[in-house]
């Protein structure tokens, strides 16, 4: 069965340069979360945040994607964004649950990547240097963030040994 392997962690952990490395070596397609989001759904809207409906629709629009090419495997850079406070939500994300419904042919894989946070910050910082100015405030919520990951991912039907 093909797959989708979504490679998720920390900002600045290394998942985009990691993603290209593998879906390169190993013929896999590649897709870029943040770019799909940003450009296809989010658009012309001024809000930064994914509602319910926008949601929604990313899902289909991989699903549509995914489906479109029944024997070809995909790594998909990136997926735990849904909103700003992602990493405050206690509930359960079912997103990953409602794409597999929607996947005929791909069975979905994760791979975490686990750095410490005190790396992913500095790293966060000098890439978004020259974009806008960074969140320095944010290395006060990357132990909590990288907890929460680690709570969706090995709590989950999702996590492998």
């Amino acid at each position: 069965m093909p797959e989708l392997l979504i490679v998720c962690g920390l900002m600045g952990c290394g998942k985009t340069t990691l993603s290209r490395s593998m879906a390169k070596s190993m013929g896999y397609g590649y897709i870029d979360f943040d770019r799909e989001y940003h450009y296809k759904i989010q658009n012309e809207k001024s809000i930064n945040i994914l509602i319910k409906e926008q949601k929604d629709e990313m899902l289909a629009m991989l699903a549509k994607k995914l489906n479109k090419n029944p024997e070809k495997c995909y790594i998909l850079d990136g997926f735990f964004k849904w909103h700003p406070d992602w990493w405050k939500d206690a509930e359960y994300d079912s997103s990953l649950d409602i794409l597999q419904k929607m996947l005929n042919h791909h069975e979905i894989t994760i791979l975490y990547i686990f750095v410490p946070f005190s790396m992913t910050h500095n790293r966060y910082i000098w890439k978004h240097r020259k974009d806008f100015k960074p969140k320095y405030d944010y290395k006060n919520t990357m132990m909590e963030r990288q907890k929460a990951l680690i709570r969706r991912i090995v709590g989950s039907k999702w996590a492998t040994q």
